[in-house]
């Protein structure tokens, strides 16, 4: 499946490549300052997505998008601008902000912040 985010709150999938796309299940924020801003799918249980959004919330499918839950354990207090799975170890996933990095090794159920340079603005992972 692909999907797709965007502002207040959406995210559509497409299960035949971008031919067709339905919106996803209800669980995010709506509103205007709801844009949901990084996803990532599971490489290990494609129906375990990811969905970042706007303010700081990371938020978890188990069912591909029918419905969406707050992780709780996620401390990052701003926008998520990167949001990575580690290569070759699928339960470990790195969260990005502009000031943090987090990782998780418990497939998203747990977080810590990594160490970073003072004053630095990140980008990317």
């Amino acid at each position: 499946a692909v999907f797709v985010g965007g502002s207040e709150g959406r995210i559509m999938k497409s299960t035949d490549l971008g031919e067709t796309w339905q919106p996803t299940g209800g669980g995010l924020p709506t509103g205007k300052k709801s844009n949901v801003t990084v996803l990532a799918v599971s490489p290990r249980q494609p129906d375990r997505v990811f969905a970042g959004v706007s303010g700081g919330g990371l938020f978890l499918s188990e069912n591909g998008g029918a419905s969406w839950s707050p992780i709780p354990t996620f401390s990052g207090g701003e926008d998520i601008v990167d949001l990575e799975f580690l290569p070759g170890n699928p339960d470990t996933i790195l969260a990005l902000t502009r000031r943090e990095v987090l990782i998780s090794s418990d497939a998203g159920a747990t977080w810590t912040g990594l160490s970073v340079p003072p004053g630095a603005s990140f980008t990317a992972i």
